[in-house]
């Protein structure tokens, strides 16, 4: 039997390379510590069977992880010559396909996209278990109804504690692992089609200022003059999405039409982007230089906030009948 991997990266450790510096390893600063250090690839940005489901025999699986690593080895090659200043010069269609699904999988294969998944699930859940016990009576039909189809008794403490629990939410709630990667998957390809029809505009660092990143890397800015940012998606008009690909190369995605571009920056611009990177991660902040590192976190008051999921969930009542609110939040230090 096949050994399954267990140390599976949400950010693999080709794409961390890019990032490290002269003496092969990366800058890190740890929101949740508050505290850098520096680290290997092989080290930096991994979980413990993170991808990893079980079948309903109870036998677990690492096939996402050898399709992402096999996604990977494609990709490889078009960042190495972006750094190298050959452009994409993509091989065939495929190839740009493959690449699509990549910088799709950085929205969704992190540990951000799941807790937000997760807790998005749980707050839909305890809405939905609240409206379908709103009175006590409507606790007392579904299980009466339980009882008919398994013969077990049901009597009016039970009830009336069940109830409560539902109508309080008084109770924990468990996603299953299996329920986050396949919405990570489903949403990282539906992902890749709208980003084939965006343009791609590829931008080259200034010298003496490398780009970062972070555990979260897609990242998605605000248009001109826009302050709520649960206004705004990538599709929005004006809004961009940024994705650094090395420390030299970061991919911009903003407006309809399949096209590419390849532009040198300056150093402000360049800034710019770091500190959105910085402020969307949700606990560690990558980069190659440390005192630059340290000059970032000061200046966005990183060390001030930590991560909190971007939804924001309530549930009110009107007309007899439960309404589930959902918005989306920017970062807790916008």
């Amino acid at each position: 039997m096949t050994k399954l991997v267990k140390r599976q990266h949400y950010l693999s450790q080709f794409y961390l390379k890019g990032f490290a510096g002269e003496d092969g390893l990366l800058s890190i600063f740890d929101r949740e510590t508050g505290t850098f250090r520096k680290q290997t690839p092989l080290n930096t940005a991994n979980e413990r069977e993170f991808y990893t489901i079980t079948n309903g025999e109870g036998v677990k699986s690492d096939a996402i992880e050898k399709v992402l690593a096999g996604l990977e080895g494609e990709v490889c090659n078009v960042i190495r010559r972006l750094d190298n200043g050959e452009g994409t010069a993509w091989r065939n269609e495929q190839e740009r396909v493959s690449f699509a699904i990549f910088i799709a999988y950085f929205y969704t294969r992190t540990p951000a996209f799941r807790r937000d998944q997760v807790f998005f699930t749980e707050q839909m859940y305890r809405a939905k278990m609240k409206a379908e016990h709103l009175t006590k009576d409507d606790t007392a039909h579904s299980l009466r109804r339980f009882a008919e189809a398994t013969g077990e008794e049901v009597d009016e403490e039970t009830i009336q504690k069940i109830h409560e629990t539902f109508r309080d939410g008084t109770y924990k709630v468990e996603v299953p692992r299996e329920l986050s990667v396949r919405l990570m998957v489903d949403t990282a390809h539906n992902l890749a089609e709208t980003l084939l029809t965006l343009d791609w505009v590829f931008l080259t660092a200034p010298p003496n200022l490398a780009f970062i990143t972070s555990d979260a890397p897609f990242s998605i800015a605000p248009p001109p003059g826009e302050d709520d940012s649960r206004a705004y998606g990538i599709l929005t008009p004006g809004a961009a999405s940024t994705v650094p690909l090395s420390a030299k190369t970061c991919l911009v995605i903003q407006g309809a039409g399949g096209r590419e571009y390849y532009r040198h920056i300056q150093k402000d611009d360049a800034r710019r982007i770091n500190e959105n990177t910085a402020i969307n991660s949700m606990r560690f902040v990558i980069a190659r230089d440390m005192a630059y590192l340290q000059r970032l976190v000061k200046r966005t008051r990183l060390d001030e906030h930590r991560w909190t999921s971007r939804f924001i969930c309530d549930t009110s009542q009107a007309d007899g009948e439960i309404v589930f609110h959902a918005k989306r939040s920017g970062p807790p230090n916008n």
